[in-house]
């Protein structure tokens, strides 16, 4: 069996980038290379999601998380767009949550993603409801301390129930 073809993403990245030092050494450009940075993970995110949604490979989740970090770090120097320090965390839980759905919109079977999913949104948005002064902080955090147990056994519920109809199918 043949193997496809596949190209030298490295050594392709590694000419170009050289080709880009070159230039910038040769005074043809002045390069940016702080916006340089967040274009490149943007637009490698963007390639991760679309591999991973054709069947070519893993990496959606990276991919999610390149685009969503990426994306807000061009903004945020091009535009008025800021989000304060805390509100990183929740943001970030939110984001996992995104990334973890994308993951299972590549592969439904793995329905049991769904549940750490729902789970990682809901409280990053919680968290962000309460530090914006919708409810209590600390009523959430009592919720939490009580609750998270829970998350686990739903988890680990779901992780069991998903691979016992793949043992029947």
């Amino acid at each position: 069996m043949q193997r496809p073809h596949r190209y030298p993403w490295l050594g392709i990245g590694l000419i170009a980038f050289g080709v880009i030092l070159l230039l910038q050494q040769l005074n043809v450009f002045d390069l940016r290379w702080h916006d340089t940075f967040w274009a490149i993970v943007f637009l490698g995110g963007i390639f991760l999601v679309v591999r991973g949604f054709t069947n070519q490979g893993g990496g959606v989740f990276l991919g999610v998380c390149a685009v969503a970090i990426g994306g807000y770090r061009l903004l945020a120097m091009h535009s008025d767009i800021f989000i304060p320090s805390y509100l990183y965390f929740p943001s970030l839980l939110v984001l996992a949550g995104v990334g973890i759905l994308a993951v299972y919109a590549t592969r439904p079977r793995q329905w049991h993603l769904l549940v750490p999913s729902v789970i990682l949104m809901s409280l990053g948005g919680l968290i962000i409801m309460s530090e914006e002064g919708y409810f209590n902080r600390w009523e959430l955090i009592d919720f939490i301390r009580i609750w998270w147990p829970a998350a686990l056994v739903l988890f680990g519920t779901a992780m069991i129930l998903n691979q016992g109809r793949k043992n029947h199918s």
